[in-house]
């Protein structure tokens, strides 16, 4: 069957950002007439006609010279605690997503200094060698806090999976990994959580000033996106707000993350992209926000050890993605193509050069942006 989803409806800009990862926080969305009210801005009808305004943009600090007494950590812990208090959750009806990141596990810290051992804590736990550094660290601080712990393994609800496939209309915006996520999100609300805390917004928070992006030339994407679309690509910063109080790429991991925690009925706590935090943030010299050194040395403060702080392997979902691209996605290529979609109808997508993706995949070759079509998927799956 045929996609029902015409192209002429289809954002060219919008779509071009998300094939080749490039997003922005920005009024677009994936359709045309259909506009985001970004943070700040107000909407309102006149005559017939949807207007918008813009607020001015927020003001963005420098990092501070520190006085010579200055005791940052003290500063760091009483600050997350001060927002955390200024948000409305019951603890014995809270978890918190504890990974065993930086970000995580200092909101999980505070929450255990909070309210003790009456808390929830969940993650996706690896595979191999990081999965068991993983679960050595999260047991470590598990200890310490006294939580009630429920993991799941990643790889028994990898993206692309046919098992897993989402039940409910998913937005263009949400991530692959939703499987493992919404799985946890059930169990904790079966056990009458209704609250969550993540620790998006920690890496922005600890970041330093970016580099100036090179212009975007065609060897920067993948060989199927077509000519149409890499031209998209000169306009992406069409759209774009005035600048927001916090960075605009927290803005728009929260868009990805919160309808999941939404759809489950949990409302999600995000304490670190809190504009209070990000200003702390900003105001740090580069030496404490460099390699997440606060981050580290407060969990270091609390008698954690290296392989907590500074563990030595790389915990993400590289390998699971990699089972998921050559399990799955050669067959779920095929179909896309076989019933058609408005990416290729749109002339997005090159579907040939998509058909060698699936080729590659099966032989296990894959070449440098091959596991970008896992996205190319996902935003299939959301617009038909």
């Amino acid at each position: 069957m045929r996609s029902t989803m015409p192209h002429q409806r289809l954002d060219p800009i919008e779509i071009a950002r998300l094939l080749a990862l490039t997003g922005h926080y920005s009024t677009r969305t994936a359709w045309q007439g259909i506009s985001l009210l970004t943070e700040r801005s107000s909407a309102w009808f006149h005559d017939g006609e949807l207007r918008m305004r813009m607020p001015e943009p927020a003001h963005h600090d420098e990092p501070r010279e520190l006085a010579p007494d200055a005791r940052v950590l003290d500063g760091y812990e009483r600050l997350l605690d001060a927002v955390l208090a200024d948000h409305h959750y019951v603890p014995e009806r809270t978890a918190v997503e504890l990974s065993g990141g930086m970000d995580s596990s200092n909101v999980a810290m505070s929450l255990a200094t909070r309210h003790g051992p009456v808390l929830s804590s969940g993650a996706l736990i690896q595979e191999g060698a990081a999965g068991e550094q993983q679960k050595r660290r999260r047991e470590a601080m598990i200890r310490y806090a006294g939580f009630q712990d429920t993991v799941l393994r990643a790889a028994d609800y990898l993206p692309l999976d046919p098992r897993h496939a989402p039940r409910v209309q998913l937005g263009p915006h949400e991530e692959i990994y939703l499987a493992g996520h919404s799985r946890l999100l059930a169990n904790w609300k079966a056990d009458g959580v209704l609250w969550a805390a993540a620790g998006v917004g920690g890496d922005e928070m600890l970041s330093l000033p970016p580099e100036p992006h090179p212009p975007l030339v065609a060897s920067d994407v993948p060989c199927w996106l077509t000519p149409n679309t890499f031209e998209a690509l000169r306009d992406q910063e069409s759209g774009i707000p005035p600048a927001p109080p916090i960075s605009d790429s927290t803005l728009r991991a929260l868009a990805c993350g919160a309808p999941m925690y939404l759809r489950a009925g949990v409302w999600p706590l995000y304490p670190l992209a809190d504009p209070v935090m990000w200003r702390f943030g900003q105001w740090l010299p580069f030496s404490w926000r460099r390699k997440k050194r606060l981050a580290r040395v407060r969990l270091q403060r609390l008698g954690f050890d290296a392989e907590v702080t500074h563990p030595p392997l790389r915990e993400n979902f590289h390998d699971v993605l990699h089972q998921a691209l050559t399990r799955f996605a050669p067959a779920a290529i095929r179909s896309m193509l076989e019933s058609g979609s408005p990416l290729i109808d749109g002339k997005f997508i090159d579907a040939d050069e998509l058909a060698a993706v699936a080729v590659r995949l099966e032989r296990q070759q894959p070449t440098q942006h091959d596991s970008m079509v896992a996205h190319v998927l996902r935003l299939h799956h959301a617009l038909t």
